[in-house]
């Protein structure tokens, strides 16, 4: 498994020491600590999704760590998250595997009345990709590099020529991709001695903003446009690519979310579910937008190990992919893994003091 939690970044120090400087002063408080892992391969795929995507690109599995804190007053909460995904892609042509990592951070803020029968939250958080860097790039029976030495066309690096007198290939593309994000949300409960029952109402909001840079993009010289590479011009292969990858202007995902959720008490512990239908609008989006709408259900178990430790395990499977859930993942290229049920499998802990 991934533990990156340590990230060593001054986002996630601000992040942990505003929340934790804040709540020391405040009296009559509880605190809370949350580890949480995600995760999705193979082995676990209980909805069959890789089964049904048809594509090249499999996706081979997924960890999703987070960490988070939690002050908790008399009428209100506060706190903040760190979260750190990787994603791991195999294909059978170049590139033979992409890794895919992502950062999240979280700051939260909750108000509630006396019985917590009503509970207004706000969460604000910026997501990050790293770069990937992919050397070569298969495109039809055309292998475009970087560093493979049977690539029908690479691109020398004329700088690092001049500068050490040795060869060394651009690699074909640089991507990265970033999103910030508000969500309000209204929570409804109902308790009774064994049961509490919710009604969630979530709208949220993301910015969404691709960065795709390669040399190819950059030739102006007919020559080379014009030659022909297994019978296709590399005017066209660059078309073709370019075709496929996300815009290069911001765009938003509005989202509108509606669960209900309850939990059963059962010994020590209790079993909970929820079942939700999502709907969200791309703005300034210039594809199509193939899937708006999405469902889940989720099925889990929390019980206490020790006194103020408890731990949770999970499962959650989504109607379409991660649709509405995670708008940074849909693009022109990814569309069709939305197509398809997918489901996560997860285990948690909490610990209060």
């Amino acid at each position: 498994m991934v533990y990156n939690l340590m990230i060593s970044h001054s986002k996630v120090t601000l992040l942990v020491f505003m929340t934790w400087f804040i709540s020391i002063y405040v009296h009559s408080a509880e605190h809370k600590i949350d580890i949480k892992i995600d995760h999705f391969s193979k082995g676990l795929d209980f909805v069959n999704y890789l089964d049904k995507i048809n594509t090249s690109s499999i996706p081979e599995e997924l960890y999703r760590n987070q960490f988070g804190y939690t002050y908790i007053g008399s009428s209100h909460e506060f706190g903040g998250s760190i979260s750190h995904e990787v994603g791991n892609i195999s294909r059978p042509v170049e590139p033979l595997s992409i890794e895919n990592t992502f950062t999240q951070y979280e700051l939260y803020l909750s108000k509630f009345n006396w019985d917590r029968k009503h509970q207004f939250s706000l969460n604000v958080g910026i997501i990050e990709q790293e770069e990937i860097s992919l050397d070569c790039v298969q495109r039809g029976n055309v292998l475009l590099g970087g560093s493979c030495d049977n690539a029908d066309f690479r691109l020398l690096d004329g700088d690092f020529l001049e500068q050490t007198g040795s060869r060394r290939y651009l690699p074909v593309l640089d991507s990265s991709a970033s999103a910030i994000y508000a969500k309000l949300t209204h929570t409804l409960n109902y308790y009774t001695n064994e049961y509490k029952h919710s009604i969630n109402t979530v709208l949220s909001i993301h910015q969404v903003e691709h960065h795709t840079e390669s040399p190819l993009f950059a030739l102006t010289s007919d020559f080379l446009l014009d030659s022909q590479l297994q019978g296709q011009s590399l005017r066209k292969i660059i078309s073709d690519l370019q075709a496929e990858l996300p815009q290069q202007t911001a765009w938003y995902d509005i989202t509108l979310d509606i669960s209900v959720e309850s939990a059963y008490k059962v010994g020590d512990g209790s079993i909970y579910g929820q079942i939700g239908l999502l709907y969200s609008e791309k703005l300034d989006y210039e594809s199509d937008q193939q899937y708006k709408q999405n469902t889940y259900i989720k099925l889990g178990y929390q019980t206490e190990l020790i006194e103020r430790l408890s731990i949770n395990v999970s499962g959650i499977a989504y109607q379409h992919y991660l649709q509405g859930i995670q708008p940074i993942l849909y693009t022109p290229k990814t569309a069709k893994f939305f197509a398809h049920p997918y489901g996560e499998l997860s285990i948690g802990m909490t610990y209060y003091f």
